[in-house]
């Protein structure tokens, strides 16, 4: 009793000095108002919207309720129409079917307009012609409509009083043994199990307070009952002592909501604004409002033709709830559609290349993102002609999401980037933006069958920035973060040479191939080219001796390296020319075979060089024997084959 009691009288001081904390109430007369609340999770406001979290996330649901009911993660809700709203930590609220024609909802159990008592698994057996049911610990609190008080646990059902005018109670709280009524007049009654008159066998009624407005337990036992001048009163939680004891400075407040503990609930004070008390701290507690709203996309850094995902969007709200709002229902403005595009599916289509703010706006806020959208592949054709850069009209304006129409007969081309409408003709420095003259630095020009024009011209018209890169030859056009490359004609051979690097030094060699690819042995050959593929590797470019361009497969720098010099694989010298060997040797050497009676030199530049070789000698007779893979063996006699051994 001391802790209660010392921590309302700390709540008291804090409502007493905070009372310049309430909105004004002419600005708050439009706004929904608090009607009541269960904890930090669930609050019911006077449109008969509820607020709840779980873990299902924030929600603010429109159920017309005119109460509540419940604990911190479940609970019950009354609808103007009778029927039952129920909620829990994992599900979000929804009517419970058959809950209609009812009157009252306790934290578990609502009262039909016939006199049943129902839960959630069902009728309660044994009530029946209920008036009221009340909150508890542990057991049923009801009230028939002929005046018995009664109690029901598990299966045990009794009368423990008889109530003269049921009619005239508009409250009853249990907790434990005791059980309190509050009626019209404003008397409280407790009614005490463990306080009996043996010999009616029936609790001894004790009138605690004739000028009560509300009551409640809160779960340590204490019985917080607040009076018509809005002072707050206690009992003192001992057994068998009804004695009300007055919470010092506690008042101006109109109606409880208890929490789940002692140190944790709400009041609603007369000029109807809320307090939270949490451990013996207080803060206002206001009417859940609309403070600010977030966007998150899943990149700011698309490439056109990319997808970007609405992740969430998010309206935070005071009390800390936050509503996730379906992108099908938000207020999503795009400022440059040309490059941007909502999509069906809540995504957002990137369409040219460019900047684009995307705001959401919703309840007078607003969040603003930017979108930089680049173009992931090159365009090609950009060109510097007397110091002046020029770029090509149709790719370049389609790629930043513009229109491009073009007129045979006066060689102009209409262009709209946005709310912006170009004409450019071909051989006119004079463009026509918006409907004004602007000239140009030059004239757009034919090159190669493709119309340029000055890219400074989208420095002055559309705020874009030029960096030419003399490394690559190529232009790269920035809008703010968004960014696209065009390429020259010199750039292939820029990138080519960086490329290659030192691999330049083969071009122009001859070899005569060996073993290569399978193809033709001792084709001679001349490398004229080396083509990276720009992923690490690279085809060689070869012309035969009859001008026939043949190309490698894929080969890695390293391989190329040592293939090359390789005599197995490419010959440096003319074979036909160093040795003068018969047609017939030719043919066995070509098809890669061996046969009795040819040399070393043979056989080398026939199977190439041996995996092992053994030697021995003996009056003037030399044997060796080579050894190659797959077990398979050479002997030579004197130099020449002798024998050959496969396993």
């Amino acid at each position: 009793m001391k802790r209660i009691i010392s921590s309302l009288a700390a709540l008291c001081i804090v409502f007493a000095i905070t009372g310049a904390l309430s909105a004004p109430a002419s600005a708050a007369a439009a706004a929904p108002k608090i009607v009541d609340r269960i904890g930090n999770n669930s609050i019911l406001m006077d449109d008969g919207s509820l607020w709840i979290r779980n873990a299902k996330g924030d929600q603010h649901k429109f159920l017309n309720l005119i109460a509540i009911e419940g604990s911190d993660y479940e609970g019950l809700g009354l609808t103007r129409d009778g029927k039952v709203v129920s909620w829990s930590y994992k599900e979000e609220p929804g009517l419970i079917p058959g809950a209609s024609n009812v009157v009252q909802i306790t934290d578990s159990l609502w009262l039909k307009a016939d006199g049943t008592v129902w839960g959630r698994s069902g009728q309660i057996e044994s009530l029946d012609h209920i008036k009221r049911i009340g909150n508890g610990t542990y057991r049923i609190t009801a009230l028939s409509q002929n005046g018995d008080l009664m109690y029901k646990y598990n299966s045990d059902t009794r009368i423990i009083a008889q109530v003269a005018d049921p009619s005239a109670i508009v409250k009853m709280e249990g907790s434990y043994s005791q059980h309190a009524l509050l009626d019209s007049s404003g008397k409280v009654i407790i009614y005490d199990t463990l306080h009996m008159n043996f010999d009616i066998n029936k609790p001894i009624p004790e009138t605690v307070a004739e000028d009560a407005i509300d009551i409640v337990y809160i779960p340590s036992g204490n019985l917080l009952v607040l009076r018509k001048d809005g002072t707050v009163w206690a009992t003192s939680g001992e057994e068998q002592d009804y004695t009300l004891f007055p919470v010092d400075g506690m008042n101006q407040v109109s109606q409880f909501a208890a929490g789940s503990d002692d140190n944790f609930f709400y009041t609603k004070r007369i000029d109807g604004t809320w307090m939270g008390y949490s451990d013996e701290k207080t803060k206002p507690s206001n009417a859940p409002s609309l403070q600010s709203v977030a966007l998150t996309l899943s990149t700011l850094r698309p490439n056109v033709g990319d997808k970007v995902n609405v992740v969430a969007i998010t309206e935070n709200y005071s009390e800390d709830f936050k509503l996730q709002v379906p992108f099908n229902q938000a207020n999503l403005v795009i400022q440059k559609p040309h490059l941007l595009k909502k999509q069906s599916d809540g995504t957002l289509l990137a369409l040219g290349v460019g900047e684009s703010n995307v705001t959401v706006i919703s309840g007078g806020v607003s969040k603003t993102v930017t979108v930089s959208s680049s173009l992931k592949a090159p365009l090609s054709n950009a060109k510097q002609v007397n110091g002046t850069l020029f770029i090509p009209i149709k790719s370049v304006f389609q790629a930043i999401g513009g229109t491009v129409n073009f007129t045979p007969a006066t060689k102009s081309f209409a262009i709209q980037v946005g709310q912006t409408s170009i004409v450019l003709k071909n051989g006119d420095a004079n463009a026509i933006v918006n409907g004004k003259v602007l000239k140009m630095k030059a004239a757009p020009r034919l090159e190669n069958g493709e119309t340029l024009f000055p890219a400074a011209f989208l420095v002055d018209t559309l705020g874009a920035k030029l960096q030419w890169d003399s490394k690559w030859q190529t232009l790269n056009l920035f809008f703010g973060q968004a960014k696209m490359t065009i390429r020259s004609d010199k750039t292939a051979v820029m990138e080519k040479r960086a490329a290659v690097g030192n691999l330049t030094a083969f071009i122009g060699k001859t070899y005569w191939v060996n073993h290569f690819q399978g193809w033709d042995r001792f084709m001679k050959v001349t490398v004229v080219d080396i083509e990276p593929d720009y992923k690490g590797e690279f085809v060689i470019v070869f012309k035969t001796a009859s001008n026939k361009i043949i190309r490698s497969s894929s080969v890695g720098k390293s391989y190329m390296e040592d293939v090359l010099p390789d005599s197995y694989f490419f010959l440096s010298y003319d074979p036909y020319k160093k040795y003068n060997w018969s047609s017939s040797v030719w043919q066995t050497i070509k098809a890669e075979k061996i046969a009795v009676g040819m040399t070393k030199e043979q056989v080398l530049l026939s199977w190439g060089k041996p995996d092992s070789t053994t030697s021995a000698s003996s009056s003037g007779i030399s044997v060796d024997v080579w050894e190659y893979s797959s077990y398979n063996y050479v002997a030579f006699t004197n130099g020449k084959v002798s024998q050959i051994y496969r396993y």
